[in-house]
This record gives structure tokens, C-alpha cells and sequence, in this order.
């Protein structure tokens, strides 16, 4: 990066600052349902593979998100739309003209910007989601976090792909194109981005000291997450660990968690390396207790000297602090119950206990073939 080109790094630095400074984008539900349009006619009653329906807000702590003009952030769905292959979506992003937008906080903000996108998109055929992203800068003495809106799209023949159209608050010409794809977006690391297209790429502002902690993925109806942590986890079929959150779960007593756990099936899975594997305990048993009403987190560990890590999950009981809990099966059906408690410190063996124990339970010592733990990731 050019250091003479300060004054222009200011100007991206104060945008990029201005669109993560976004605590206050979230208010009370809207007093109405958002206005049928023109592609609601047909299907009302459409929805979508992830519970979208024709319009919808998109929610946050319990409020909606807003654009810098105070309106909702309102997503228009196409029942048509489909995901697009990486060449498609570039020829789209080089036609839309979405990044030509003048940032301006009173007017318009990277929510704008990710809503402007994401209902281009769709009106062209192209399913299209948001992106909650939650940054911590890594440098400041307050240890500040922010959270502003970008795009995600399944491209069929690259996975899921990033785009942050946040524009300038400048116009920088009819040629001129800003689409930036996100090509990191790993929790606890630095969020990266670059030009999809010919641009002055000294111009791209260094985010490096803003570290993602949280990612959070809208498709519908359900607020919904990928498990960043060094890329993304995926079960044993190939799958995104997709954690679908509750926006009315709370944090369970200890003994509302066990009796949560005795009737939840997640632990008689069989473990197969094919097709479930300890991600996918993980995943099942995250959802399972936030539709119950239960607040989850999904944890990932690695272990001292070992390139294989392990998934599980952990709950903050209201009255005996932060809980971890592996549910990971076995080979074999097993008399009694696989639900087991992990006391969880770094730089200490894995050793899980059964919280229903009985005769004939399975061996839970994992800590007999597996090392010390080195690191610990949990998104709640």
C-alpha cells in the first residue's frame, strides 16, 4: 500500500469506520408487515428453501436492521431466483451499478448498500443473501466492535462467496467498479477483502486490524450462521455447519439443561466418518436446544501436536456458569445415554464424563488417545 496516498486512506478509513459504526441499527419490531409488490401476486403464500418469503425484514438483537435514512432494511425475493455459477454472478456485479452509490451516513450506509444488492440481485434472477459481520479492532485501547451488513451468494461451482458493495463517498466514474469480495471471513482473524474487478487496488483500505468475531447468514425466516473457525466447518457429507439461532432462547438453568439433554436424541446417532461425524453432533444438538428455547454455542478445539480437532457444545447455565457438552456418539447403540460433561481448560487432557452414567456405558476417555488442548473457539 502507497504511504503518499494518506489522505485518500483517511477518506476509506473514515468510511470504513463510519459503515461498522452501526450499534444503533436495531430498533423495535415494525408496527406493520412489509408491503406486498409486484412478484407477491402469483404466490403469496411462496417460500422459499430457506424460509424466505416475497418480502421480509431482517433481524438483529431483537429489533430489525435499519438503513442510515431510518427505513427497514427490506429484502424482496424472487421465487425464480436461483444460485449462479462464479461467471454469472461476475457479469451481474460488472452490470449493477449498486457500488456507484455516494456513501453518505444520512443517506446511505453499507445496510443500503447490502439491501440495494441483494434485491438487484434477486430481480435478475440470482438468489442472493445478508451478512451480519461483528468486528473487534484488534488495536484499540476499548476494544471496540461494530457490526455492518454485506452479501453472500451459494455460487454453484465456488461455494459461498462474499461480496461487499460498500461504495465511496465520491463518485469515481461510469467505468468504475467497487465490488469487493470478502475473501476471508474467519472468526478471530482479520477480515480481508479485495477488488473482484480492474480498480486503483492501492485504494482498498487495510482492515487488517479488525478481527471477525462473529458471522451471521439471513437467507429467511431464521437467523443463521456458518462456523467460521480457519475456513468452515462442514460435516462429514461435505455440508456448512449451519447453526439456525433463536432470537427468544435464554440461557438454562443446570438442571433445565440435563432434563433438555435426557429427551434430545442428538447422542444415539451413530458416529460414521461418511456421513456424522462430531461437527455434525455439534450442529444437531446446537439447533436442537434453540428451538427448544435454549441459548447454544458451537466450540471447536484443537489439540497439542494432533492436526485433528474436535466439535462441541457449550451452554451458559444460569446457575453454575459456562457449560461444556460433548454429545458424540459411538460405533454401536449403546445401553444408556452418550450426553457427557467436559471440563474444557487449555493446556489440559480432554476428558469427558457421563452425565447419565449407567452399566455398560461406552469408554468416554478421549483424553487416552488424544493430547493436551492448545486452543479453544466458541461462537455463540
Amino acid at each position: 500500500m502507497n504511504l503518499h496516498k494518506s489522505a485518500v486512506l483517511l477518506i476509506l478509513g473514515i468510511i470504513l469506520v463510519s459503515c461498522l459504526a452501526c450499534n444503533g441499527t436495531t430498533t423495535e419490531a415494525p408496527p406493520t408487515t412489509p408491503a406486498i409488490t409486484s412478484l407477491a401476486t402469483p404466490n403469496a403464500n411462496w417460500v422459499g428453501p430457506d424460509g424466505e418469503t416475497l418480502t421480509e425484514y431482517v433481524p438483529v438483537d431483537g429489533g430489525y436492521w435499519y438503513g442510515a435514512d431510518g427505513h427497514y432494511i427490506e429484502l424482496i425475493n424472487n421465487l425464480s431466483a436461483r444460485d449462479p455459477n462464479w461467471q454469472t454472478l461476475r457479469e451481474f456485479l460488472m452490470a449493477d451499478r449498486t457500488d456507484l452509490n455516494i456513501y453518505n451516513t444520512s443517506t446511505f450506509e453499507c445496510e443500503d448498500y447490502a439491501e440495494m444488492l441483494h434485491n438487484n440481485a434477486e430481480a435478475a434472477g440470482i438468489r442472493a443473501a445478508l451478512v451480519s459481520v461483528e468486528l473487534n479492532d484488534s488495536k484499540s485501547d476499548s476494544d471496540r466492535t461494530w457490526w455492518f451488513l454485506i452479501n453472500a451468494f451459494n455460487v454453484s461451482d465456488k461455494g459461498l462467496a462474499y461480496l461487499n458493495d460498500c461504495g465511496a463517498s465520491w463518485y469515481c466514474g461510469g467505468d468504475c467498479h467497487l465490488d469487493k469480495e470478502v475473501y476471508r471471513l474467519t472468526l478471530n482473524l482479520s477480515y480481508e477483502s479485495r477488488y473482484l474487478f480492474e480498480h486503483a487496488q492501492a485504494y482498498l483500505y487495510d482492515t487488517s486490524s479488525y478481527i471477525v468475531k462473529n458471522v451471521s447468514i439471513y437467507w429467511g425466516e431464521a437467523e443463521r450462521e456458518y462456523a467460521p473457525v480457519g475456513g468452515y466447518e462442514s460435516g462429514a457429507d461435505g455440508h456448512l455447519i449451519q447453526l439456525a439461532n433463536n432470537p427468544q432462547a435464554a440461557d438454562p438453568s443446570w438442571q433445565e439443561l440435563k432434563d433438555f439433554l435426557k429427551q434430545d436424541d442428538t447422542d444415539t446417532y451413530l458416529y460414521n466418518s461418511s456421513t456424522f461425524v462430531c461437527t455434525d453432533y455439534a450442529e444437531m444438538l446446537h439447533n436442537n436446544a434453540e428451538e427448544a428455547g435454549i441459548r447454544a454455542a458451537f466450540v471447536t478445539i484443537d489439540f497439542v501436536n494432533e492436526s485433528t480437532g474436535h466439535a462441541l457444545n457449550a451452554f451458559n447455565t444460569s446457575d453454575t456458569g459456562l457449560v461444556y457438552i460433548d454429545d458424540t456418539g459411538g460405533y454401536s447403540h449403546q445401553p444408556c445415554s452418550g450426553d457427557k460433561k467436559v471440563d474444557l481448560k487449555l493446556e489440559e487432557a480432554y476428558n469427558p464424563i457421563q452425565i447419565f452414567p449407567c452399566e455398560g456405558a461406552f469408554s468416554t476417555a478421549m483424553s487416552d488417545y488424544w493430547g493436551n488442548i492448545s486452543v479453544i473457539h466458541t461462537q455463540w
